[in-house]
């Protein structure tokens, strides 16, 4: 048995971290998690509809397939918003609802513009569309979670 200043039944931690922080940082660490699957759930969701719809357009319908990918965005976009509002980030403030649509707006146009013209080059690069579209939406996921807490932020 080796020695620890903190007595030998106890794992060691954070030097001079007391009882309470911990409590704290732990349930902050755990709010955290909830919310980040919160936020993926939401996010999947929006997905699978963005998709069905993208795939609707392109496969069954015959559109053009940045036309699908627009049309495939609004209600995508709608449903995104209001859960990650409510049910995600639980934003009750109904004085921010239009600085946050604006804000949200902006960060899916920008990310919309950006995907058009990924899915564009990678299209015309001789990638099939579908296979571009996920890859293209794997990256704008890895950066969505952090933006969006800085917009619905309290």
């Amino acid at each position: 048995m080796t020695y620890h200043p903190r007595g030998p039944h106890r794992k060691p931690g954070r030097i001079g971290q007391t009882g309470r922080e911990k409590v704290v940082r732990d349930l902050i660490s755990s709010l955290l998690m909830i919310q980040f699957v919160r936020f993926l759930g939401v996010g999947g969701f929006a997905t699978v509809l963005y998709y069905a719809v993208f795939i609707s357009l392109l496969d069954m319908a015959g559109v053009q397939y940045l036309i699908a990918s627009i049309a495939a965005f609004v209600p995508s976009f709608t449903f995104n918003f209001w859960m990650s509002k409510v049910w995600v980030f639980r934003n009750p403030d109904k004085r921010a609802v239009y600085r946050q649509l604006v804000w949200f707006t902006v960060k899916h146009l920008v990310a919309f513009g950006l995907n058009a013209l990924f899915l564009y080059i990678l299209v015309e690069w001789r990638l099939s569309p579908l296979p571009a579209q996920l890859t293209l939406t794997a990256v704008y996921a890895a950066v969505s979670y952090f933006v969006s807490r800085w917009i619905f932020r309290k």
